[in-house]
């Protein structure tokens, strides 16, 4: 195990040694010139968007949807009791992260662009509490595997559905920053 967690790491760490290796070596930077009209129109819209209103009511839905206890904690022991060996947790979570490509497929080609927001977002959170379901019929691998995969699908499908609701609230000029705030604000809801 600690040969193993240590080829692990070592392989982790080379992947964004490689990265910054290659952005090193290839990407050009021109030098620009610090454009004050752009500058104080940019720093205008972002101090405007901590007046926006819906703004607000999207950090406050991205706070309540993201703040709960989550389902890993009751579901390992639900594993657990079902007689799964460990080994077959791994197994399960590459199941999740199937599910989860899956989703994002199925979002993309299904939902997004095909319907409003709103429509997507009641969608996606329908989806999200249908997809624990499997969860109550776990009785051993096959079950599981099914479950976990059907969960991972419906998962991405929700948090895909919150990204869109997240970006569309995102005021002109100053989008990368305020969307880089709501995913911390999502981020820290589903941590605490």
């Amino acid at each position: 195990p600690q040969t193993a967690l240590r080829t692990a790491a070592l392989i982790a760490a080379c992947v964004p040694m490689i990265v910054a290796t290659l952005t090193w070596l290839l990407v050009r930077d021109r030098r620009a010139r610090v454009n004050l009209p752009e500058f104080k129109a940019t720093g205008a819209a972002l101090l405007g968007a901590f007046k926006n209103a819906r703004l607000w009511l999207v950090v406050g839905f991205l706070l309540l949807i993201n703040f709960n206890p989550g389902v890993i904690t009751p579901l390992y022991d639900h594993v657990e009791k079902a007689g799964l060996p460990h080994s077959q947790l791994a197994i399960m979570d590459m199941l999740f992260s199937v599910g989860n490509v899956i989703g994002a497929l199925a979002f993309m080609t299904a939902l997004s662009g095909r319907m409003s927001t709103r429509k997507t977002t009641i969608i996606g959170l329908l989806v999200g509490a249908l997809g624990l379901l499997p969860m109550l019929f776990i009785t051993g691998k096959t079950s599981a595997g099914v479950a976990y995969g059907v969960w991972g699908l419906t998962y991405m499908i929700v948090t895909l559905s919150q990204l869109s609701v997240a970006a569309e609230a995102c005021p002109k000029r100053v989008e990368a920053v305020v969307f880089a705030a709501l995913m911390s604000v999502s981020n820290f809801s589903s941590q605490y």
